[in-house]
């Protein structure tokens, strides 16, 4: 069975709690892991580290992995463009009888 596992890494966590403080950092983080639970509903989601999450693909959000991940890239443009929470992410899928595929 194909599935997906994206990595997901917020950007400059440290410099808001070096900053802003660890109360704000905290809700960067929030904010973070909502905007991940937003794109892929239908996928688990895990916390991994400190600003580090990983959404596990299957079904429905495997399938429809490009859309999503282009959706996901667009809002964290316009983020960036709008101060806001940036996430980095990287892919990679699993299909039956093949090896691991990175993107």
């Amino acid at each position: 069975q194909e599935f997906g596992i994206v990595v997901f890494d917020l950007n400059g966590l440290k410099t808001i709690n070096d900053v802003k403080g660890h109360d704000a950092g905290d809700e960067y983080i929030i904010e973070g892991s909502q905007i991940i639970c937003q794109i892929f509903q239908h996928s688990p989601v895990y916390r991994i580290g400190g600003d580090e999450f990983v959404a596990f693909l299957r079904a429905g959000d495997y399938e429809s992995r490009d859309r999503l991940l282009s959706n996901f890239e667009k809002m964290m443009e316009e983020n960036l463009l709008d101060n806001k929470v940036v996430i980095s992410s990287g892919l990679v899928i699993y299909e039956s009888g093949s090896n691991l595929k990175g993107k």
